[in-house]
C-alpha cells in the first residue's frame, strides 16, 4: 500500500520467511447451509463497513476535517460496535470481516491519491441481485488451519470442504467470494523460492533455452502462479 503525506503508516516487519514468495491461489468451495448463511451475512457486513468508511471519509473532506486513515476508522468501529445497538450486527461475524473492509477502503484511497494509477475516488458498493461479493475470512497464519487435503478450518465457518487440494506453503490470509453462483476461496500464501537449474552446457548452438520461466509479479510485489 502506497504511503501518502496525509496517511503515513509505520512499516511493520513481515513474518514472511526471507526469500519466500507471496503467492495467490483460488479454489472452489463446498459450503454447508449454515456456512452459506454465514458467508452471505459476512458479505453484507463487509459491504456495510466499506460504505460506512466511504461516507465518513467524504464527510471529513467536505467539511475540511482531518482525513481519517483506515486504521483510524477500524479503531473507532471496534470501540463502538459493541455499545451501539445499530452496529451490533457487525459482532455476529468474525472481526476479520470488518478489518478486511477497512483495509480495502484504505487501498482504494491510496489508489485514488496515486497519480500513476488514475483511479477514481472510493464509491459506495451497492448490493447486487446476484448476491456476489467477498469478505476477509481470516488473516494470520495462526488463524488458518489446513489439513493438507481438502479441508481448511476458518474462524466462525469451521471446517470448510474444498474442491481441490491447496499448494504447499504457509497460508497467511484467506478471502471468500461469491461470483457467478460459485463460492470461491482465495488464499495468499508464502512459498519457497524456485531454484534456477544450472544451465545445460550440452545445448548446441541454435537450440532453445529450456530454463524455468519466472512467475508473474504484480506492482505490489506479489507473485501469481
Amino acid at each position: 500500500m502506497t504511503e501518502t503525506p496525509k496517511n503515513k503508516r509505520a512499516k511493520q516487519k513481515s513474518s514472511r520467511p526471507d526469500g519466500w514468495l507471496d503467492v495467490g491461489y483460488q479454489v472452489p468451495l463446498r459450503l454447508t447451509v449454515r456456512q452459506t448463511n454465514y458467508a452471505r451475512r459476512a458479505i453484507g457486513v463487509s459491504r456495510f463497513v466499506y460504505n460506512l468508511c466511504v461516507a465518513t471519509h467524504a464527510f471529513c473532506r467536505v467539511n475540511r476535517l482531518k482525513w481519517p486513515s483506515w486504521q483510524d476508522l477500524q479503531k473507532t468501529l471496534n470501540e463502538i460496535k459493541h455499545s451501539d445497538p445499530d452496529l451490533h450486527f457487525i459482532t455476529e461475524v468474525s472481526k476479520f470481516v470488518a478489518e478486511g473492509a477497512t483495509k480495502n477502503f484504505g487501498n482504494a484511497v491510496d489508489n485514488w491519491l496515486n497519480p500513476d494509477t488514475k483511479a477514481r475516488k472510493p464509491k459506495f458498493h451497492r448490493k447486487r441481485r446476484t448476491g456476489s461479493g467477498s469478505f476477509l475470512a481470516a488473516s494470520g497464519k495462526d488463524r488458518i488451519e489446513y489439513n493438507g487435503k481438502r479441508r481448511i478450518k476458518l474462524p466462525y465457518l469451521g471446517s470448510v470442504k474444498l474442491n481441490a487440494t491447496l499448494p504447499k506453503g504457509i497460508i497467511h490470509e484467506a478471502h471468500i467470494s461469491f461470483i457467478n453462483g460459485q463460492w470461491l476461496l482465495s488464499i495468499n500464501y508464502w512459498k519457497p523460492p524456485v531454484e534456477t537449474p544450472d544451465p545445460d552446457t550440452r545445448i548446441k548452438e541454435g537450440a532453445a533455452d529450456t530454463g524455468i520461466n519466472p512467475h508473474a509479479t504484480d506492482s505490489e510485489g506479489q507473485t501469481w502462479e
